[in-house]
């Protein structure tokens, strides 16, 4: 990182929705409006032998489709459209420009994530290539801007597979809202998914079940996510926007308004154009209801 490098001497460029473009920008004089309104800077790359994986993911939060250049990415991706506080995800946001060492650099960050907090700029690497002296020296001038800078590597296996399996039950308009208001009426803590999908009389048991799990995607129940459904625990309690030590913590039910859904994504990569499959099955335990609702999970 050269010594001296200002997060005045970094300037943006931004692409409108319309197509229009802003220039050479100081951070400090853009809204967060127009930085949320942004279109992407560039696009995927898409061709024969690719060694990336591209694609399109239909996002909850933004209730349109969000682009991405590789698995990880689709990873954080999917980590944004299930944190509430995100309000929005621009991919590709902008194009920095900063002065170091006399050249004239260049960068486009992975995502920029609206949140509660404010704006967020991701950089999504691989741990084995943070050691790099180019990317290191890439992600430290990027850092120097002054915004909430963050660089994203691989989620824990587990915490991946779940959050993956969950967004699968993401889409709202594919619930019975009948059913879904029984089940947020119900009193469900420390009940196991077992008991929790026969807890409604009269509706089948693979119904109940599903909106269970678009219940713990939308937060109204939680949820262990750091290991297998098999052995975790998530909570029926009714939602507290409060905080305890620096974590959110989630209970159910959600404001109107606040539900999440969405279309199926579309990958491209060897598979072109075919539209993305039904969501994985649950763990055999998950099925057979071994994880129990109760109170306890805080998403950090």
């Amino acid at each position: 990182m050269a010594a001296g490098l200002r997060a005045a001497s970094i300037t943006m460029s931004l692409r409108g929705p319309d197509g229009s473009q802003v220039e050479n920008r100081e951070w400090s004089a853009s809204s967060i409006d127009l930085l949320a309104a942004a279109s992407p800077w560039r696009t995927f790359r898409w061709y024969r032998g690719q060694r990336h994986y591209s694609g399109t993911y239909w996002s909850a939060t933004m209730r349109d489709h969000v682009i991405y250049e590789s698995r990880l990415e689709l990873a954080r991706l999917l980590f944004a459209d299930f944190d509430p506080s995100v309000r929005r995800v621009v991919a590709q946001p902008f194009l920095l420009k900063a002065e170091v060492d006399g050249a004239v650099r260049k960068h486009i960050p992975d995502y920029l994530l609206v949140t509660d907090e404010g704006p967020v700029v991701v950089d999504v690497k691989p741990l084995h290539r943070l050691s790099k002296p180019e990317v290191a020296f890439t992600f430290g001038w990027t850092r120097e801007a002054g915004w909430k800078y963050e660089v994203w590597s691989e989620p824990p296996t587990a915490e991946l597979e779940n959050v993956r399996f969950l967004s699968g039950y993401r889409r709202d308009w594919l619930f019975d809202r009948g059913l879904v208001d029984e089940l947020r009426g119900a009193d469900l803590n420390g009940v196991s998914l077992r008991r929790a999908a026969a807890s409604l009389p009269g509706r089948p048991e693979e119904q109940v079940r599903s909106a269970v799990y678009h219940l713990l995607w939308t937060h109204e129940f939680t949820v262990d996510l750091d290991r297998p459904f098999s052995r975790r625990a998530c909570s029926g309690e009714r939602r507290d926007q409060g905080r305890s030590e620096g974590r959110r913590r989630y209970t159910l039910p959600l404001r109107r308004g606040d539900r999440r859904g969405g279309r199926d994504g579309r990958h491209h990569g060897r598979q072109r154009g075919r539209p993305q499959g039904p969501p994985r099955q649950a763990p055999a335990s998950v099925i057979a209801g071994t994880a129990l609702l109760r109170p306890g999970h805080s998403y950090p």
